[in-house]
């Protein structure tokens, strides 16, 4: 039998192998790692080039066959290898040929991304940020407060508070303080690896100013006996979480209340806002002349689909709604 031309051109250059092999690039976190490999034996097909990463233990994980591998955090400290096998035209494969990197070594120090949250008064302001380098190590931590929203080029030129910003903490979080409300805080944040490298400094800057603590009304029930001459109160249940209990003791002087009749006509609720605005409510005779049996079934108090209502003997009283000079939002839940 006699052999084509081409085979006889395959057979010629014998099998296929691979002369070397060598990394292309540098063993750092955040690389491509690519190589190179000089081939022999005909024309030059598919090779085949696996990645894996070598463990402690002995053991291997294989990553992938691409013609590359990015190096991460989890590569850091160990080291990769990459088997080679060189593969002619026709298919046939030759001896597998493999190289182990050298130690790959940790990026510098980087704060990607770094974001103040809304702020608000006696609440923790736990920043957003995000690390890359090595594993993250103890970074430093300023915070400043301002009365005017700082730009990031104010804070990386002030190594120091002056007559305009303070200086309030120098941990990763904040806890602002009553005298913090209306102003604007910023954090700057040198980033630092574990072996105690640190890397360029980032700033950031909350977008508002610190807001006062939100008091939140967990019940509001209205005392007193549903008769002419007689003294409705209203009195409110806060919770008894010690912030909220702080808040309501700082803030109760500055609640004021608007008392409205409820009436209904054609099946539709309709309110008179009256000109009182305190906790209390002296009855009169043209108050009971409102008479809406059935709201809430002779109950002493109750709630409606549109608020806290009292249903007083045979007729239905009242809404109290908050209001509050400092803002402060009353939610009822």
């Amino acid at each position: 039998m006699i052999a084509s031309a081409s085979t006889k051109t395959l057979e010629g250059k014998g099998r296929p192998s691979c002369v070397s092999l060598e990394f292309h690039d540098e063993m750092i976190e955040g690389q491509r790692l690519t190589f190179i490999a000089a081939y022999s034996g005909g024309e030059k097909g598919d090779c085949i080039h696996e990645w894996f990463r070598l463990k402690d233990d002995g053991s291997k994980e294989k990553l992938g066959c691409d013609e590359f591998h990015d190096l991460t955090y989890e590569d850091v400290g160990g080291y990769i290898e990459l088997v080679f096998v060189p593969a002619r035209k026709d298919g046939m494969q030759g001896k597998p040929k493999t190289i182990v990197s050298t130690l790959i070594c940790p990026a510098e120090p980087v704060g990607l991304e770094l974001i103040i949250p809304e702020c608000f008064e006696d609440k923790e302001v736990v920043p957003v940020k995000s690390y890359f380098g090595g594993k993250e190590g103890h970074g430093e931590y300023t915070w400043y407060k301002s009365s005017r929203r700082l730009q990031e080029t104010d804070i990386m030129g002030m190594p120091r508070a002056n007559a305009d910003v303070h200086i309030v903490g120098n941990k990763l979080t904040y806890v602002p303080r009553l005298d913090d409300v209306g102003a604007y805080l910023a954090l700057h944040w040198v980033p630092a690896r574990d072996d105690g490298r640190l890397g360029k400094p980032i700033v950031a800057v909350s977008k508002t100013p610190v807001s006062p603590e939100l008091i939140k009304l967990q019940k509001l029930v209205l005392t007193g006996k549903a008769m002419e001459g007689e003294v409705l109160t209203a009195v409110e249940v806060i919770s008894e979480n010690d912030a909220q209990q702080l808040v309501w003791n700082k803030y109760k002087k500055e609640v004021t209340y608007q008392w409205s009749f409820v009436s209904e006509v054609d099946g539709q609720l309709s309110y008179e806002t009256l000109p009182l605005q305190c906790s209390s409510y002296k009855l009169r005779l043209e108050d009971i002349e409102f008479n809406h049996s059935g709201w809430f079934h002779d109950a002493t108090s109750g709630y409606g689909s549109n608020g806290i209502f009292m249903h007083v003997g045979s007729f239905l009283f009242g809404r109290c709604i908050f209001l509050c000079n400092l803002a402060i939002i009353l939610v009822l839940y």
